[in-house]
């Protein structure tokens, strides 16, 4: 898979978007040769005729098969650029992904024994494509880009467990009210807003019947 995706970005120059790794089986004697055509047949047939059903064994046994990786799906793939721009659009694809690939930070011991095995050979391939070239630092710089990309956040304020730095604290006067704001509280009917009182409406009373309130 780490040659696969090396060719596809180094050699091949696309980006790998969306390509998918599956298992599939064949029967083992399937593509096995059952008899070389003499040349003076081959010569008499028609140009493209194929001979595959002439040599190959068109009664293969099925209980016995060969595992094959298989790579699919590459009609979302894009070329990329042997430059740095290139390298983000093939970390991009490769984050964007299904997993089919080992990633890093996986945070457990056999994910990050298969991510150490799988860059280490992408590496290898890469750096043997472009040996010699000016695009001979692309391949580690898809590397560390997946890395970084890929990377937990850190531990100052922006993971999801820390909630920041502290918002600066208000001035003591915000909490603490005004003497003659308590001295209203005391009573029950105190203002807490700190403006002066009101007398109440003399409305509905009959003359002469008016309260007046210090």
């Amino acid at each position: 898979m780490a040659d696969a995706l090396a060719i596809m970005h180094w050699h091949t120059r696309i980006d790998a978007m969306d390509i998918e790794f599956v298992l599939g089986s064949t029967p083992f004697d399937h593509n096995s040769v059952r008899r070389p055509p003499p040349l003076q047949d081959i010569v008499r047939l028609t140009p493209g005729t194929s001979t595959f059903e002439r040599t190959t064994n068109t009664v293969p046994n099925f209980r016995k098969r060969i595992v094959s990786l298989w790579m699919l799906d590459f009609d979302a793939c894009g070329p990329i650029t042997m430059n740095t721009a290139g390298v983000n659009r093939a970390t991009k694809a490769f984050i964007e992904n299904d997993p089919y690939c080992p990633r890093p930070h996986m945070e457990d011991a056999y994910s990050e024994q298969l991510w150490c095995l799988f860059s280490r050979r992408y590496l290898e391939t890469g750096r043997k494509i472009t040996a010699g070239s000016p695009s001979q630092s692309l391949p580690q710089q898809f590397i560390q880009g997946v890395v970084a990309k890929l990377s937990p956040p850190d531990q100052t304020g922006t993971s999801s467990g820390s909630r920041g730095p502290a918002p600066p604290q208000r001035a003591q006067s915000s909490r603490t009210p005004p003497r003659h704001v308590q001295g209203g509280q005391r009573g029950g009917r105190g203002s807490t807003s700190g403006s002066p009182k009101k007398a109440p409406s003399n409305r509905g009373r009959g003359r002469g019947q008016g309260r007046g309130y210090r």
